[in-house]
This record gives C-alpha cells, structure tokens and sequence, in this order.
C-alpha cells in the first residue's frame, strides 16, 4: 500500500523542479533540503495513517482486532521507516546535484567500503583521487558514519551530508581526526555554537562554491 521512497521523493521534486533555477538552488541548497525533507516526512506520515486505516478496516467491521495484530504492524512500520528515512535523504542529495548538472556516479564501492556518492566518477577517482569527492549523505550521524567512511589517505577528503542537529562536539573532533568533513544546512550551523566553531563543519553552499566547483574545473 506504500509508494517506494523515490515516487515520494520524485513526485516532490518534479513540482519544485518545475519552478527552481540553478542559481536559487545554488544559493539557498539548505533551505531546498531541509524543505524536501519535510514535505516527503509530511507525505509519509498521511501514508501511514491511511496504510493503517486500510489495514484494519476489515477487522474492525468484524471484531477481530489483536493485540498480536497490532504488534506486528508497528513492528514493520518503525523498521521500515528507519530503512526509508536514511533512503529519503539519499534521493533528495542525489536529485538535487543532478538538477545542478554534476556528473556523479551513485552506490559505488571505494576500498570495500559502499559510497552515496562519487563525483564525477569512481573512473575518474581510480586515476586522479585528489580531485574526486567523496559524498555519502545520512540523514543522522550518531556511529552509523564510520561504516561509510573508506580510507581516504589518497584523496582530499570524505564527505558527509546530513540535517543532523545532534552531533557533539567530541564527535565532531572524532570526525575530523578520521579527515571527514560534515556538510550541514546553514540554518543548523548559524544555531549551533559548536557547529560554527567546527572547522571541520561546511554549509552546502560552501561545499558546492569552494569544493564542487572548484574541483569540477578538473574533471
């Protein structure tokens, strides 16, 4: 009863597609991920309720609702929701960097380790790593970023596109020692005193200004 992640995304994008320009989306990239963000979590939450009205609405006319029914419903719901939520925020980085025209590849592997993102290619990356990017992109950090970072000693650095408003400070020191670079919205990082003072903490207009177009002038 539940669309896939990126019909949900799509049909987002294509509405705001329809009416963005490069140079606003160049601009103002925070404020467009956090906004697909909240209008695709919106969406699924109506999704959920009406997947939950169908689901039970036969039961319910017969008296046959469950303690054990209820229990496994939710049970696949907040599993899939952890495995949805992670692909959402994937889907909207990736339309996005395709809408400004950046030659990407997508789920590559770099040194046993699966990649969001390889920019302008894992081809490109084998022969010339200092100007490649590496990008993965969690909508949450917690621990879950070490399992995506590959050893990047050859490369500039690794990249990791979140919203997440709960990285500490001794996270963050964590982060850096292993040359990863957080890229989070402005907003985020105006709010947060030691997001400002992280030098290892980017907005995405300043990923996409000083580090994608930079080394685009290389690919």
């Amino acid at each position: 009863m539940v669309p896939s992640s990126r019909e949900v995304v799509d049909k987002h994008f294509l509405s705001l597609q329809e009416v963005l320009k490069s140079d606003e989306l160049k601009k103002n990239f925070s404020y467009y991920v956090q906004l697909l963000h909240d209008q695709v979590y919106k969406d699924f939450l109506e999704i959920q309720k009406d997947g939950f009205n169908k689901a039970f609405s036969d039961d319910l006319e017969r008296g046959e609702l469950s303690f054990e029914k209820f229990d496994q419903f939710f049970l696949s719901l907040s599993q899939s929701r952890k495995v949805r939520s992670g692909g959402v925020f994937e889907l909207i980085i990736e339309n996005l960097l395709k809408f400004l025209a950046y030659p990407i590849d997508t789920q590559k592997k770099i040194d046993n380790k699966r990649v969001d993102f390889v920019l302008p290619s894992v081809e490109f990356y084998k022969k010339n790593p200092l100007n490649a990017v590496l990008l993965s992109a969690k909508r949450t950090t917690r621990e879950r970023w070490k399992q995506v970072v590959p050893e990047v000693s050859q490369s500039n650095q690794f990249f990791l596109a979140t919203i997440d408003k709960q990285i500490t400070s001794d996270q963050l020191k964590e982060m850096q020692k292993h040359r990863v670079s957080i890229i989070n919205t402005k907003e985020n990082i105006n709010s947060i005193d030691h997001y400002k003072n992280a030098t290892n903490m980017v907005s995405f207009e300043y990923f996409i200004d000083f580090t994608l177009d930079h080394q685009k002038k290389t690919w």
